[in-house]
């Protein structure tokens, strides 16, 4: 019966044997490497969505999903499964592990570091020969010259001396080129070695991962997508203000500035771009109590952030697969975008606008900025000059921006290029619903001059009362060929104590607005070529004559 037995077992081994690694093989779950597709960038943050294809087996299995950001919120995981697949649980990790394949760019940086430090240790072996040659030529000029065996001649003496001048000046020529160039590759080294120590270190972090329990129906290929919210990403909008000339429709184009830090590169991604605030907590304020207390108040500095701005636009390619030859090229040519608001559509709704982007980009995880060029809008502009000659004397062309509210422009940079040269940077307030105006240049053609009226001016004391008189006279003329509109401003003081009164006394030609809250007349009026017209404005100050008032 023993026997019998063991032969039974033995059988079953032998028909086992085959197939335990096929069940084997059945158990282990599938590995797949997720493609990064779209990225849809917020102000802060982004959601990212990979795909992945993966063949499923009947019954349940283990499928792992590499090549995710490790930075992201686990809470916002979404995977879905193509199919009649069932998705038991998902589960998001850290691969600190698996090595990474070393990329050409290392292996390119690598080798660089090898050629410069060979460059250098040439450039080093000659100096060494140069300095020892150098020292052995003036030690030997001076042993011979101060041999206390032997007095010299001076034609001896003369010799050594046109010995060390015949060869140490190309000594020390060949010194100070080798320092030159040894300074030089030292400091390319050391670039190179930077961004290598910077790519390594990206390349040595860790991947997400998620683990998916699936359950198959049938034996069939499945399609699987992963999105989630990560907050390593970011875009910032600005803009580029053409002025091509006075009186023309002034071009606003759109940028942004886009960066990452996701722990991947993101290649060929198609992008949207969202002033959304998807990961901030939405809940509508109520009152509380309001205490006031009494405190002082310090300013603090204003600090700015300056950026560097990298393009890295990818070619696009409209011709249809399958297309080759001369009907690939005709395709192409019909099909082929003229400009970027071709390739970029602003998708609004009631709760954020978005730029989509049909042109797939590169963006490295670097986080470094990369300018990306959006939409061109052609804005009607009124031009006109303007001038303070109490703050400055200079007159300023200004252009102001209507109808720029329909475009959804959220605050930003602008730099301001006037007949084709950069002149400066602004800031885009977008926030307000004035109309923007902006500095474009000075105009020295309109001259405008302030001088005090002196016959006009004085400062009496009359009982315990002080009065002072203030006169301005202020002249502006026209130099230019053509006539202008110029919008012309002075100040006047405001009392800040019951004591103290201010009256303006005259301000002629009448302004046509006066702020009495700051203080300030307006002219706006057309200046013809050539004209020369005259402004004055005078006002009293009544204080305590035990006090002083700076009125200058």
């Amino acid at each position: 019966m023993k026997i019998q037995n063991r032969f039974s077992a033995i059988v079953l081994l032998v028909f086992l044997l085959p197939i335990l690694p096929v069940l084997h093989a059945q158990n282990q779950p599938q590995t797949v490497l997720a493609k990064l597709t779209d990225a849809s960038v917020y102000l802060r943050g982004a959601t990212l969505t990979h795909s992945a294809s993966v063949q499923l087996r009947n019954g349940a299995q283990t499928v792992v999903v590499k090549g995710l950001s490790p930075e992201i919120e686990t809470a916002s995981l979404k995977v879905s499964v193509s199919g009649n697949n069932i998705l038991s649980s998902a589960e998001f990790s850290n691969d600190y592990i698996t090595d990474n394949t070393e990329s050409s760019r290392i292996r390119k940086l690598r080798d660089s570091v090898k050629y410069y430090q060979r460059q250098l240790q040439e450039v080093n072996n000659d100096l060494s020969v140069d300095n020892k040659l150098l020292k052995t030529l003036s030690d030997a000029v001076s042993n011979n010259t101060q041999q206390k065996e032997k007095i010299m001649t001076p034609a001896e003496i003369a010799a050594n001396m046109e010995l060390y001048k015949s060869k140490a000046p190309a000594l020390q020529k060949s010194i100070n080129d080798n320092k030159e160039l040894q300074a030089k590759l030292n400091g390319q080294l050391l670039r190179i070695q930077k961004q290598l120590q910077q790519d390594e270190s990206k390349e040595r972090q860790r991947s997400g991962v998620v683990t998916l329990t699936l359950s198959a129906p049938a034996a069939a290929k499945a399609d699987i997508t992963i999105t989630y919210y990560t907050a390593n990403a970011s875009w910032i909008p600005c803009y580029e203000i053409q002025v091509p000339a006075v009186g023309e429709p002034v071009t606003l184009m759109v940028k942004a500035q886009v960066s990452q830090t996701t722990g991947l590169d993101w290649n060929q991604v198609k992008l949207n771009l969202s002033n959304a605030h998807p990961n901030q907590t939405n809940q509508a304020p109520l009152f509380s109590a309001w205490f006031l207390r009494m405190y002082q108040t310090t300013k603090a500095p204003v600090t700015r952030k300056a950026y560097l701005y990298s393009n890295t636009l990818t070619s696009y390619k409209s011709s249809p697969a399958g297309e080759t030859g001369e009907d690939a090229d005709e395709a192409q040519e019909m099909n082929l975008p003229k400009s970027m608001d071709d390739l970029v559509e602003l998708q609004e709704n009631d709760i954020e606008a978005s730029y989509v982007i049909a042109l797939p980009y590169n963006i490295p995880g670097n986080g470094k900025m990369q300018l990306i060029n959006l939409k061109k809008h052609s804005v009607k502009a009124d031009y006109y000059y303007y001038a303070a000659p109490k703050l400055v004397a200079e007159t300023y062309l200004m252009v102001t921006l209507s109808d720029w509210e329909q475009y959804r422009l959220l605050p930003g940079e602008a730099n301001v290029v006037f007949d084709g040269t950069h002149i400066g940077k602004t800031m885009l307030n977008t926030r307000t619903t004035e109309p923007l105006t902006l500095t474009l240049a000075t105009e020295p053609r309109i001259v405008v001059k302030r001088e005090k009226r002196t016959d006009y001016s004085s400062t009496k004391t009359l009982g315990s009362t002080t009065t002072a008189t203030r006169s301005h006279l202020i002249t502006v003329k026209n130099n230019m060929g053509h006539p202008v509109s110029l919008r012309l401003k002075e100040q006047y003081p405001i009392s800040t104590d019951k004591e103290m009164e201010v009256k303006l006394t005259e301000n002629s030609p009448e302004a046509g607005t006066n702020n009495s809250d700051l203080g300030v007349l307006t002219w706006d009026f057309e200046l013809k070529a050539g004209e020369n017209r005259q402004f004055t404005i005078t006002y009293t100050v009544k204080y305590p004559k035990d006090n002083k008032v700076y009125l200058e």
